[in-house]
């Protein structure tokens, strides 16, 4: 009877043979029975993503020690900057600035625009961002 009337979704089966329209028990053997035979599988809906576990703060600290590393100091020093990891607290960053950003009027467009920015895509959507003065 799929075959023959072209049925292909569990939706069809139960609208042409109205099986498993009440109850629903019997979806998982049609849902079988329409793989068996070629017809689509009735996609069902992905699982939750599994929870996000909590960083220690050793593993933040990591973190942000390599995306500044290998994402945030690099465009930095090649405009003749630098950025110095000086503490970490909960979500809070402590740096400082070094180099030409040191004195640039622009640092602070730089630390909340592109630092800042930078390390809560790269680590965590909380980090909050400090400068630290000489």
């Amino acid at each position: 009877m799929v075959k023959e009337n072209h049925l292909t979704t569990r939706e069809q089966v139960t609208h042409y043979t109205k099986a498993g329209g009440g109850c629903e028990s019997c979806h998982p053997k049609i849902e079988a029975i329409l793989a068996r035979i070629g017809g689509e599988e009735v996609k069902k809906p992905p699982p939750p993503p599994p929870a996000k576990r909590k960083m220690t703060n050793l593993q933040k600290i990591k973190l942000v020690q390599e995306a500044l590393e290998r994402e945030i100091i690099p465009p930095m020093r090649a405009d003749g900057g630098d950025l110095e990891l000086i503490d970490m607290d909960g979500n809070t960053v402590y740096v400082a600035l070094r180099g030409t950003c040191s004195f640039c009027p622009s640092s602070e467009f730089t630390l909340k625009k592109y630092v800042e920015s930078k390390l809560r895509e790269l680590v965590s959507p909380d980090i909050v961002l400090r400068e630290v003065k000489p």
